[in-house]
């Protein structure tokens, strides 16, 4: 099950998305009203942040947020959802290396769950990948170990 943060400075919207998170069967969210509360828990190496562009006077912007997850946590996707329609904003937001922009709108939420699902089903898809290659390459080693016990055994 990933983990998601939500980063966004109005309450009444932060539980909607969790809402939809849950009826969408993702459960492991924490809230977060601005850059700086989400920081002090990142350590936490969520998969996924959800964010807005801008929180307010004197707080550090989405931009700066995607910034520091991008050192602390690189592994964590960042999905910007905003109220803003900052063309400048989210073109420097995908160049930092936000996986989405998706602005505040009647399909926004839906937008979000599809874009969480498709990032959370690839992820699932690499880790099966690597357990099936775990699984060869150990059964070559064993393969491997009984071929050589086979050549002393009979080879001499």
């Amino acid at each position: 099950m990933p983990s998601i943060f939500i980063v966004d400075s109005n309450s009444l919207f932060r539980r909607l998305i969790v809402q939809y998170l849950n009826i969408a069967d993702f459960y492991n969210i924490l809230t977060f009203t601005d850059a700086d509360e989400c920081l002090k828990y990142i350590d936490l190496q969520p998969d996924i942040v959800v964010t807005e562009l801008y929180y307010g006077e004197n707080k550090i912007s989405g931009i700066g947020l995607l910034r520091r997850i991008k050192i602390l946590s690189p592994k964590t996707k960042v999905i910007f959802l905003s109220s803003s329609r900052d063309l400048e904003g989210a073109i420097q937001s995908i160049r930092l290396g936000a996986v989405d922009f998706i602005v505040k709108s009647k399909l926004a939420l839906d937008k979000l769950i599809l874009r969480i699902k498709q990032l959370t089903s690839f992820n699932q898809e690499i880790q099966r990948a690597n357990t099936l290659n775990i699984t060869i390459v150990a059964s070559l080693v064993v393969l491997i170990v009984i071929f050589i016990s086979l050549i002393f055994l009979y080879g001499h």
